[in-house]
Protein backbone atom coordinates (compact mmCIF):
# COMPACT_ATOMS: atom_id res chain seq x y z
CA UNK A 1 0.00 0.00 0.00
CA UNK A 2 1.46 3.23 -1.05
CA UNK A 3 0.75 6.34 1.44
CA UNK A 4 -0.59 9.27 -0.13
CA UNK A 5 -1.07 11.46 2.40
CA UNK A 6 -4.68 11.28 2.73
CA UNK A 7 -6.31 10.26 5.96
CA UNK A 8 -9.19 7.95 6.08
CA UNK A 9 -10.52 9.27 9.46
CA UNK A 10 -13.64 7.50 9.07
CA UNK A 11 -11.45 3.97 8.84
CA UNK A 12 -9.15 5.38 11.76
CA UNK A 13 -12.68 5.81 14.35
CA UNK A 14 -13.78 2.57 13.36
CA UNK A 15 -10.06 1.23 14.35
CA UNK A 16 -9.29 3.45 17.38
CA UNK A 17 -10.45 1.44 20.42
CA UNK A 18 -9.54 4.35 23.47
CA UNK A 19 -6.15 4.73 25.83
CA UNK A 20 -5.48 2.34 28.79
CA UNK A 21 -3.09 1.92 30.82
CA UNK A 22 -2.11 -1.65 30.41
CA UNK A 23 -3.41 -4.25 29.44
CA UNK A 24 -6.16 -5.41 32.25
CA UNK A 25 -7.38 -1.48 32.25
CA UNK A 26 -8.19 -2.11 28.19
CA UNK A 27 -10.05 -5.46 29.10
CA UNK A 28 -11.93 -3.80 32.07
CA UNK A 29 -13.07 -1.12 29.32
CA UNK A 30 -14.07 -3.41 26.23
CA UNK A 31 -15.58 -5.39 28.76
CA UNK A 32 -17.68 -2.63 30.10
CA UNK A 33 -18.14 -1.04 26.73
CA UNK A 34 -19.67 -4.08 25.21
CA UNK A 35 -21.71 -5.16 27.54
CA UNK A 36 -20.06 -8.96 27.35
CA UNK A 37 -20.94 -9.39 31.03
CA UNK A 38 -24.37 -7.80 31.50
CA UNK A 39 -26.11 -11.21 31.40
CA UNK A 40 -23.70 -12.85 34.03
CA UNK A 41 -24.35 -12.50 38.18
CA UNK A 42 -21.96 -9.81 39.45
CA UNK A 43 -21.34 -13.11 41.72
CA UNK A 44 -19.73 -14.56 38.95
CA UNK A 45 -18.40 -11.56 37.40
CA UNK A 46 -15.31 -11.18 40.04
CA UNK A 47 -13.99 -14.22 38.75
CA UNK A 48 -13.85 -12.66 35.41
CA UNK A 49 -9.95 -12.61 34.68
CA UNK A 50 -9.34 -9.48 33.25
CA UNK A 51 -5.43 -9.74 33.11
CA UNK A 52 -5.60 -12.72 31.24
CA UNK A 53 -8.32 -11.05 28.36
CA UNK A 54 -6.39 -8.49 28.03
CA UNK A 55 -2.96 -10.33 27.03
CA UNK A 56 -5.06 -12.35 24.64
CA UNK A 57 -6.44 -8.89 22.99
CA UNK A 58 -2.76 -7.72 23.10
CA UNK A 59 -1.58 -10.66 21.32
CA UNK A 60 -4.65 -10.75 18.64
CA UNK A 61 -3.51 -6.77 17.94
CA UNK A 62 -6.44 -5.76 19.35
CA UNK A 63 -4.27 -3.61 22.11
CA UNK A 64 -0.92 -2.42 21.58
CA UNK A 65 1.06 -1.41 24.65
CA UNK A 66 3.87 -0.08 23.28
CA UNK A 67 4.32 3.44 23.63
Amino acid sequence: MDYTGDCDFDRFEAAYCGEAEDEEDYAREYVDSTGMLSEVPQSLRDYFDFEHTGHGQSVDGCYDASR
